[in-house]
């Protein structure tokens, strides 16, 4: 009984059938079958019962509670083993959003650069869509990405929830502001949230301005720095422009709120570098 027996007899029970369970595994399922079949002349037992779905005799659960625990053994050994080898030089291929900027260049980067100081790092910049199309085109292998999004096709890690805030050149009269408070008034809009935004605007009869559309949060706040408008980003996208001097006053609206989230691919095992870069992140 070898661990590749024991990955596959996982996988059968966990798929519910030996078909479902040779397509995930992308392999033939006679192959399969006389796998299984060996696993039982090897254990002198039946594992499981054969029908449209399968079903686990009792020294088949038993060996699926066993298997389990062996290939968990088996991966926190392999990520301790790539974890010593850390010595070794590694570049990191991450996307991010403009308004994680202050949560990566400030906090997490050089932090992690101090314990693991032979990575490198080829960060591309963009919006949350651009950054999902070049995961799926495996140009970068983890994204810092903005709700709202699609996770269909991938692993998520959510951050803490954060308001939206109004930023502009001139004082607000209040540090929480209504809907009602910025009718008619010129808006610099963030493009991913002017749906949410038009309809919200509506449910209040309220007069929709919009003075001009940007697609990232950095470029929102710059132009509101010029006085053009108001701006409405997320809370954390202004902290690395807080050197602009602007006023900001939080929106009150509990549909107006977003999180950062940290993705990757489905299906596939991240080197363990990449792991301790999400744990950074997260205590950060």
């Amino acid at each position: 009984m070898d661990i590749r027996h024991l990955e596959c007899f996982k996988t059968v029970v966990e798929e519910g059938s030996i078909l479902r369970a040779s397509i995930k595994l992308n392999i033939s399922q006679p192959p399969l079958s006389r796998m299984m079949m060996q696993l039982e002349e090897e254990l002198n037992t039946i594992l499981f019962l054969r029908g449209k779905t399968i079903t686990l005799t009792s020294t088949g659960k038993l060996l699926y509670e066993r298997a389990c625990s062996i290939l968990d053994l088996k991966n926190n050994t392999l990520k301790e083993i790539h974890t010593l080898e850390m010595k070794n030089e590694i570049t990191l291929n991450i996307g991010i959003v403009s308004s994680s900027t202050n949560l990566l260049y400030n906090h997490t980067i050089p932090s992690f650069h101090q314990n693991y100081p032979k990575v490198r790092f080829n960060i591309q910049e963009a919006n949350t869509y651009q950054l999902i199309e070049l995961l799926n085109q495996k140009i970068i292998d983890l994204a810092i990405v903005r709700t709202p999004f699609d996770a269909t096709n991938f692993n998520v890690k959510y951050f803490q929830k954060e308001p939206m805030i109004a930023i502009g050149v001139a004082p607000f009269l209040e540090k929480k502001l209504s809907l009602h408070q910025l009718n008619n008034k010129p808006l610099i809009i963030y493009r991913r949230f002017k749906d949410l935004l038009l309809r919200l605007f509506k449910q209040e009869q309220l007069e929709f301005n919009t003075i001009a559309e940007v697609d990232d949060a950095k470029t929102a706040i710059l132009l509101a720095s010029t006085g053009l408008g108001i701006t409405l980003v997320p809370k954390s996208a202004y902290r690395t422009f807080e050197h602009l001097k602007l006023f900001s006053a939080d929106v009150l609206n509990s549909e107006l709120e977003t999180c950062l989230g940290v993705i990757h691919r489905k299906n596939e095992t991240l080197n363990s570098t990449y792991i301790a870069f999400i744990e950074s992140l997260e205590e950060k």
